[in-house]
Parts: C-alpha cells; structure tokens; sequence
C-alpha cells in the first residue's frame, strides 16, 4: 500500500478507538449504517471504520441475520482495498423487504469459526 492510504488508515483506527473506547460504547455492539444507493441491491460496501472495529481479517463466508432471525448466507469480498458483502446480499435484501434508497442498520454480533463473521439486520425507525 502507498504510504499516503497507511497514514489515512491509522488515523482512521485512532479515531475509531477514542469513540469505541468511550463509556457509553463499551456495552454496545459494533454497528454500520447501511444505504443501498446503487442500482441494483446486488453488492453493498462496508465502511472501513467497521471493518477494523469489527476485526475482520480474512474475507469469505459471513452469517447475515434478517429480521425474522432467518440466516443468510453472504460473502465479503475486496475490491480495490474495500470491503463488501456480494454473494446473497441482494437475497437477503429482498426477503427484508429494502428497497433502493433505504437505510438500516448492520450489526456485530460475534465470529464463528465455522461461517466467520455474524451481523444482524436492524431496521431504521422510516423502514
């Protein structure tokens, strides 16, 4: 990596900690706002923040948890040093009922061994 975008990542991940490590976010599970604005639901990017507060160090397989706790399965992939969750997002999408243009929320819940990362869907108060 240039040594402009390493920069730009420690300062990201120092910022990160001083929220995370401050009283009232202790307790809370790391979250991400998600708002499809692409074209199509096919693929969603996640914000780097998340991905290092998350620790999520390889890409592959992740348990995404809709809103009736039914379990999807995605994939994160990278492309050009992002993170994204492709394979079943539009899937999971449509069986909770997003739409272009709707925002919710991803949380953390934990990591498995076997199917790695765990997130579940939480709706925004407009959805």
């Amino acid at each position: 990596m240039q040594p402009e975008i390493l920069e730009n990542i420690d300062a990201q991940r120092k910022d990160l900690s001083t929220s995370i490590d401050s009283p009232e976010d202790k307790d809370k599970p790391p979250e991400t706002l998600i708002e499809p604005q692409t074209k199509q639901l096919s693929s969603t990017h996640l914000p780097s923040e998340f991905v290092t507060a998350v620790g999520i160090k390889k890409l592959g397989e992740i348990t995404l948890l809709g809103r009736d706790g039914m379990k999807w399965c995605g994939c994160l992939l990278s492309r050009d040093g992002t993170v994204a969750v492709g394979v079943g997002w539009r899937n999971f999408c449509e069986a909770n009922g997003v739409k272009l243009g709707d925002s919710f929320s991803l949380v953390f819940i934990n990591e498995e061994e076997d199917t790695g990362p765990v997130f579940k869907f939480s709706p925004n108060s407009g959805n």
